[in-house]
């Protein structure tokens, strides 16, 4: 039977027929009460009275239905119109795996990709208890937006907890005996226990994903015959030939995790495909990060040996004027977000569908690919000018991933690295010639930061700062372990040694009305401190250097006047007196170094086009002229410098945050609406369901719209800068979110929810974290105009704003009740805690105060 156009079955409209399937006709149509566009899956009226096929098409739908992923057809409705049966899907924009492939082979990456989706759709499918038992091509289908859906549960079975085994004997005999066109497509996926008929789990699927892998990659299927015995015969007896046959320069990782998919025996392959899908994204992540360092490199670079260029004589390898980078990459599999990074929660205030969301981002969602050095030529056509880097070689290091910071010895024989497990940081070492890690702070539930070797590179210093106290010690310890040994208490930087190594210098903020940033000098054991200089809030200086001539301190500062843009600064040792280093105006800055000659300053910094992507400077100190030595899409977080300036240490981070939906107070099936990066930067729920969030996938970070499960994704802003941290007010008539879009500073700006009536709400320097009140009438923000956060509130009409704390606080969000304010809040008081403060919302002291890690809070829907 076939329907035309305009028919209409219940309330769907024939549009189309896209094509035939196992089960029957597939039509696009339309459903006339949701006006939306569906798939429409017919089982034909003489199939309606057989018995198994009736049984397969609702089986079918059953379980798809209850499956919520993202890469799982979503099923609408299974109805019947008269004497018609269907099946109601979301109707998929792309074509079938089978068509894309069209006999031949995908990319590493592609086909990595596709695997990758599938695998999380088997994983979800697996957790509730359902084995799809028949995943090929023609049941894989590539949105054109990237996402790629699994299809056809019409052999899926639900396995109770998950546990128990289904007996298909009978499926399979009924798969063999069926028409040719299906026994060939079918039977060449079958696993080895299913082509026997044995009871099975979900290492069937593991082992058709595996022979689909290996089929997008070499263009063919590993288990042939002319007959569906044949195929029988191979998918039991015979070894698939090697992908090196096929492949050049096949991974070895790629052939084992193919090899163990595709075990005969079931006890050998992967027990669970949760397992197959962390090797497949680790593997992913690995070849595009080589793939990004050849692609995105300065000119000149290649991955793992030397390219000359053509400008003079050509160098070699053991040239002295060549520079080394050891760097520490970090590529991402999205986690939860724990310390040093910022999540956030919020409950859907819709009735109808209570949701719990996370956008996790951030320095720990990494699991790392290992230290990376890179080989620099540079040339010099004056005894103080160091011109740009030539080449680059690249030779990986070590392969712990999770670190998130790291520092190498003046010597450059050591590298040591911060570790972070998610809760728990610790201190390791390496001896850059060998491959073995040693641990020599053991993990702890504190922030360990500024990673310095002493200059006799016999020993490390670094600062620890406990969970929720201001207040930081600087520790040594030797590069051989053993105890370490506190050296001074109240600091706030990393150190960084004078010339002879007698003295460092650090950092000091002074809390309470001065709110000062004093620079230090100590000697090494911490004894003999003295104040050098001071900055008075809301200005600051970060990241000490001291110059190889020992004269001046290089810092980072921060300039309220300069619409809080950073410039490089020195600081006379001698008298105290500070002078600015070039005219160039940063963004922002992390970390300083200095070249051994003193030359020039090595420096972290974002380019102004791209904000969210550190990169390794060179600042020269005579002219203040600026030179990139990175200029690639990645993110270095850490930097330091051996004595002779020729290996640089920096940690890269490849970051990777997704948002997560998940049914209100049960995270445990949280699911991802989103693929790849760039949904860092804050989000909110409409009234009616709908997420608004912060996005830099267009290139620049601007707040956007979808619906609860990713779909229609639409940008709301087209605004310079950066926009971030949207929220909406409780009748969802009106959006407010972060913009530095104005020249003068950073501030809060409302809209419409469809991106009209742009309009500017604060104005003073500094202005962030927009909450609305209940009513709708306030909006509660954390302004740095004082140097340190404090809580404001501002009317939805503008206006003059109410301060409403005079003490370090910030991330405040309304009660439901609006009768309480909860921020993060510190007394400013030495020794004191940071707590979670509850106050009036007309401001005034803390009424309670909860003993709670620093970081962003929600309220219960109950305010309790």
């Amino acid at each position: 039977m076939t329907l035309n156009a305009g028919t209409l079955l219940g309330r769907y409209e024939i549009r189309a027929h896209l094509g035939t399937g196992g089960m029957g006709e597939v039509y696009l149509a339309q459903d006339t009460q949701l006006e939306r566009t569906v798939a429409l899956k017919i089982l034909p009226p003489e199939f309606a009275t057989d018995q198994q096929r009736m049984q397969r098409f609702v089986q079918e739908a059953r379980a798809a239905s209850a499956l919520n992923h993202p890469n799982i057809i979503t099923i609408h409705e299974i109805g019947q119109a008269d004497a018609t049966h269907f099946i109601a899907t979301e109707f998929i924009d792309g074509v079938t795996l089978r068509q894309h492939m069209q006999g031949v082979r995908l990319s590493l990456l592609e086909a990595l990709e596709v695997a990758v989706q599938v695998s999380g759709a088997l994983t979800a499918a697996h957790q509730a208890g359902v084995i799809h038992r028949d995943i090929k091509p023609e049941n894989i289908m590539l949105r054109t937006d990237g996402y790629v859906k699994v299809l056809d549960f019409g052999l899926a079975k639900p396995t109770g907890s998950g546990a128990a085994s289904i007996d298909t004997e009978a499926q399979t005999k009924m798969l063999v005996n069926t028409s040719p066109g299906m026994i060939m497509g079918t039977v060449s996926y079958m696993s080895p226990e299913q082509t026997r008929g044995l009871a099975l789990d979900g290492r069937t699927d593991i082992w058709s994903l595996g022979v689909s892998l290996y089929e997008m990659l070499t263009g063919r299927v590993p288990f042939t015959g002319e007959t569906t015995s044949d195929v029988i015969v191979a998918v039991l007896d015979r070894e698939p030939p090697p992908l090196s046959e096929y492949l050049t320069d096949v991974p070895a990782e790629l052939q084992r995790i193919v090899r163990k998919s595709l075990r005969k025996d079931k006890e050998e392959r992967y027990q669970t495909i949760k397992d197959m899908l962390v090797d497949l994204r680790s593997l992913k992540q690995e070849l595009e990060f080589e793939a990004k360092l050849e692609r995105t490199a300065a000119p000149g670079f290649r991955s793992g040996d030397f390219v000359q260029r053509t400008s003079g004589q050509r160098e070699h390898a053991a040239s002295a004027t060549e520079r080394e980078i050891v760097a520490e990459t970090e590529s991402v599999t999205p986690v939860r977000n724990t310390a040093g990074t910022e999540a956030h929660a919020g409950a859907s205030q819709s009735k109808r569908n209570r949701w719990l969301a996370f956008s996790l981002i951030g320095a720990l969602l990494v699991a790392g690919l290992g230290f990376t050095a890179y080989k620099l030529f540079w040339h010099k056509s004056g005894a103080a000018e160091v011109a740009h880097f030539q080449t680059i070689r690249l030779s990986r290091l070590t392969s712990t991933g999770r670190s998130v910071m790291s520092g190498i010895s003046p010597d450059g024989k050591y590298v040591a690295h911060i570790v972070s497990d998610g809760t728990q940081r610790s201190l390791w070492i390496r001896q850059v010639a060998s491959t073995r890690n040693v641990q020599l702070v053991a993990p702890a539930e504190s922030n360990y930061f500024g990673v310095t070797f002493s200059q006799d590179s016999g020993s490390v210093y670094y600062v620890r700062g406990e969970r929720n106290q201001p207040v930081k010690q600087l520790y040594q310890i030797s590069v051989l372990g053993g105890e370490p040994k506190k050296v001074l208490t109240d600091i706030d930087s990393g150190i960084t040694f004078s010339p002879d190594g007698a003295r460092f210098v650090f950092l000091r903020f002074t809390p309470g009305a001065e709110r000062e940033t004093d620079l230090m000098i100590a000697n090494t054991d911490g004894t003999g401190e003295q104040k050098l200089a001071t900055r008075r809030a809301p200005d600051a200086w970060f990241f000490p250097s001291w110059s190889p001539d020992g004269k001046t301190i290089a810092l980072a500062s921060i300039n309220a006047k300069l619409n809080w843009k950073v410039t490089i600064v020195e600081v006379q040792v001698a008298d105290g007196q500070e002078k600015m280093l070039g005219s160039k105006m940063w963004l922002d800055v992390f970390q300083l170094a200095w070249l051994r000659d003193g030359s020039g300053l090595l420096l972290l910094a974002p380019a102004d086009d791209a904000p969210d992507s550190l990169q390794i400077w060179l600042v020269d100190k005579q002219g203040g002229q600026v030179r990139r030595v990175t200029n690639d899409l990645n993110n270095y977080v850490s930097l330091s410098v051996t004595a002779d300036s020729k290996t640089i240490a920096t940690v890269h981070q490849d970051k990777v945050s997704n948002i997560w939906v998940a049914p209100n107070a049960d995270a445990a099936r949280a699911r991802q609406v989103t693929q790849g990066s760039g949904w860092g930067y804050g989000l909110a729920w409409t009234p009616d369901g709908r997420v608004v969030y912060s996005s830099n996938a267009s290139g620049k970070t601007n707040i956007w719209m979808m619906n609860a499960d990713g779909t229609e994704p639409k940008q709301l802003t087209d605004l310079p800068g950066t926009n971030l941290h949207p929220a909406v007010s409780p009748d969802g008539r009106t959006l407010v979110f972060v913009s530095d879009r104005d020249a003068e500073g950073v501030h809060i700006w409302k809209m419409n929810p469809d991106g009209s009536n742009l309009t500017q709400l604060t104005r003073d320097k500094k202005e962030s974290f927009p909450q609305f009140s209940p009513d709708g009438r306030w909006i509660v923000y954390e302004s740095w105009d004082s140097g340190r956060p404090t809580v404001w509130k501002i009317s939805i009409d503008g206006g003059q704003p109410v301060q409403l704390t005079n003490k370090f606080s910030k991330m405040a969000v309304v009660s439901p009740d609006g009768k309480l304010i909860a921020c993060s809040y510190w007394t400013e008081q030495p020794g004191s805690p940071f707590v979670l403060a509850l106050i009036p919302f007309d401001g005034g002291e803390p009424v309670k105060t909860l003993t709670l890690p620093n970081t962003a809070v929600r309220w219960s829907s109950d305010g309790r």
